[in-house]
């Protein structure tokens, strides 16, 4: 094998080493940002009790970006962990609407009736004990 070959096939295994180390790292930030944040904050989306959950876990996805990323000195990665945080801080911020403050301002479309037609409201007031005298 000449030289000119040799030096051929050790660019060439450095190239392909450089793309598999470029794939693994872009499918590591795929996943974080999969399970890690998209997860959570859809599962919010679907059932709206569950938000403390995902507050923690966008949180720590935050806090784990902001340290990976002071350790290896890249600072724009630091926006990154700063947008992670500030949408844990939005998560917190934003108030859900309660049955209270619905029926406060007058909106009752809130208030969906379950299925057979009866609002929880109303199955919770058959189950409290009745006052009779």
């Amino acid at each position: 094998m000449s030289a000119k070959a040799s030096a051929r096939n050790t660019q060439a295994n450095t190239t392909l080493q450089a793309a598999h180390a470029s794939l693994v790292l872009s499918t590591g930030w795929g996943l974080l940002f999969l399970v890690l944040v998209a997860g959570p904050l859809g599962t919010v989306a679907v059932r709206p009790g569950t938000r403390t959950t995902a507050v923690g876990q966008v949180a720590v996805a935050g806090v784990a970006v902001g340290v990976a990323a002071a350790l290896s000195g890249s600072p724009r990665h630091l926006l990154v962990a700063g947008g992670l945080l500030a949408t844990a801080v939005a998560l917190v911020a934003v108030r859900l609407p309660t049955r209270a403050r619905a029926q406060a301002a007058g909106r009752t479309s809130e208030l969906r009736p379950s299925i057979g037609g009866r609002t929880n409201e109303s199955r919770l007031s058959d189950m409290a004990p009745s006052k009779s005298k």
